[in-house]
């Protein structure tokens, strides 16, 4: 199974938005950007890592092969999710 760069990325940062919200969301600056303590920081990246893997190897499991991800331009067809 393959799944773009770009993709994984996306999953990750809802996944740390999930947490996020889940500890009662942050504060965020005047450029948007989440005001957080380290602690929560690794809360989150944690918490967003332990999920992705989860959630792929789920998938792995489900259709017996392994995720390949591909960096924009691996593959011809670079508008495949």
């Amino acid at each position: 199974m393959k799944m773009s760069n770009e993709l994984a990325n996306a999953l990750m940062d809802a996944l740390a938005c999930l947490a996020i919200s889940a500890n009662g969301g942050v504060e965020v600056d005047e450029n948007g950007e989440p005001i957080m303590t380290e602690e929560q920081e690794e809360l989150v990246l944690t918490y967003a890592r332990s999920a992705f893997t989860k959630i792929c190897e789920e998938w792995e499991e489900e259709m017996g092969e392994k995720w390949e991800i591909e960096m924009k331009g691996e593959n011809e067809n670079e508008n495949q999710l």
